[in-house]
């Protein structure tokens, strides 16, 4: 069921810290790759790193391509969209992002995530990163208990402002039914994500929030992993200011001005060029 997924990795290393942070990442795929095979279906779109660890890691990856320079998150998901077909030589159903500082765990459930959405077209996407519904104090973004678990959500959904629900798939052990907004990091309609991107292309400035209306739009239900698949603790919030997070870069002046923030930015098409770091 995997071999469905299409799955897309974005790095950016423009100091030792983030490169570290790769190099566990990095790591964390190839043993997920031993038992999975989910490389071969992976395009690494790296956003003009400047540490020699981290091109060094992405030659490895079957299709590794460099950008000529940091063109930012959202257009780094765009041309690997947009160019899935040429380097790939398929097209698939689904879209698993990655993004540098998420570790992985469990992957097992995402076979599961396809099944579930194999069966439930009214829903759009599965969440992916840790969570437990029955110990959600310790997930709520804002709430001090989160500090346990690196890993804090914003528990009401967007942009709707309504608490969250969670109903428990009948069929499905680890699967949960729920009205929260869906994510870029976890598993999501192909066909939804180009929708969503190709109006996101429209705006002059894209943000989260565009991203979580729009998929509110086509799709009223979302579903989560119970328990999760991915932790994201390697650059959470704690580490904020010590670890360079492009999603806090318009935040705090303790990052490193070469990265582009995530939170709020524009989609381009032109004005770079892209080169394969392993050379095949």
């Amino acid at each position: 069921m995997l071999d469905d997924i299409f799955f897309i990795l974005i790095t950016c290393s423009l100091e030792e810290k983030r490169s570290l942070v790769f190099d566990k990442v990095s790591n964390n795929l190839a043993e997920i790759d031993r038992d999975f095979k989910i490389l071969k279906n992976l395009i690494a779109f790296d956003n003009a790193s400047t540490q020699i660890s981290t091109i060094d890691n992405l030659k490895n990856y079957p299709n590794a391509f460099q950008s000529s320079k940091n063109i930012g998150y959202w257009s780094a998901l765009n041309w690997c969209l947009n160019e899935r077909i040429n380097v790939l030589k398929r097209d698939f159903k689904y879209v698993y992002i990655i993004e540098s500082d998420m570790l992985h765990f469990d992957f097992w459930k995402l076979e599961e995530a396809v099944n579930y959405l194999e069966e439930n077209q009214d829903v759009g996407t599965v969440r992916t990163q840790k969570f437990s519904v029955a110990f959600k104090p310790f997930f709520s973004k804002g709430n001090i208990l989160s500090m346990f678990t690196h890993d804090a959500i914003n528990l009401n959904a967007f942009p709707s402002g309504k608490k969250s629900w969670f109903e428990k798939s009948k069929k499905h052990k680890h699967i949960y039914r729920s009205n929260i907004h869906g994510k870029l990091v976890g598993l999501n309609r192909l066909d939804n994500l180009l929708n969503i991107f190709e109006r996101l292309q429209k705006k002059e400035k894209v943000s989260e929030e565009d991203f979580f209306i729009l998929a509110s739009s086509n799709y009223k239900y979302s579903a989560i992993i119970d328990g999760g698949i991915f932790t994201d603790k390697l650059a959470s919030r704690l580490q904020m200011g010590s670890v360079p997070m492009g999603s806090y870069n318009a935040l705090t002046n303790n990052l490193t001005s070469e990265y582009r923030a995530t939170r709020k930015d524009k989609i381009i098409n032109s004005g770079f060029d892209v080169h394969r770091l392993n050379g095949t």
